[in-house]
């Protein structure tokens, strides 16, 4: 997975460079932690449900192609995570973009919400069931997911 190489290269460059702050690490292993605490690969396939497409991806680098459903399944999916308190660098490491592609995304994710687009409507309509029935394989005891 591309977010585990992340972590360790990061863990790497930190022991390289000396930077053996405490501090540091653990903010490491507490995002990386966060981040797999509501089972993106999980999230991914339920967002894949809810725009209609019945594939599960095994990697996020699977969506491509730049088609409404596409574009529509990893929206969902980044303002989930976001929505959870994933950082915008984490949910970007894991769908290989940078933290600024994450933000564009959400504000395009909700200026379709506001206008009430029909397809967007469907789909997070949907995509909250998905996750409210699927909340015991999301996350840990003690957390709650968000929903979007």
């Amino acid at each position: 997975m591309q977010v585990e190489e992340n972590f360790k290269e990061q863990l790497s460059q930190a022991i390289e460079q000396e930077k053996l702050d405490i501090k540091y690490i653990s903010l490491l292993v507490k995002d990386y932690k966060k981040f797999y605490q509501y089972n993106p690969q999980l999230v991914l396939n339920l967002a894949c449900k809810a725009v209609g497409l019945h594939k599960d991806f095994t990697t996020p680098s699977q969506i491509k192609s730049r088609s409404n459903k596409h574009v529509l399944i990893k929206s969902l999916f980044i303002v989930y995570m976001r929505k959870n308190n994933v950082t915008t660098l984490r949910i970007g490491t894991y769908l290989g973009k940078n933290h600024s592609t994450i933000l564009n995304s959400i504000k395009s994710f909700e200026e379709l919400r506001e206008i009430k687009d029909k397809q967007v409507v469907l789909a997070v309509d949907l995509f909250n069931i998905l996750i409210t029935q699927n909340k015991n394989e999301l996350c840990q005891k003690n957390t709650t997911p968000q929903l979007i």
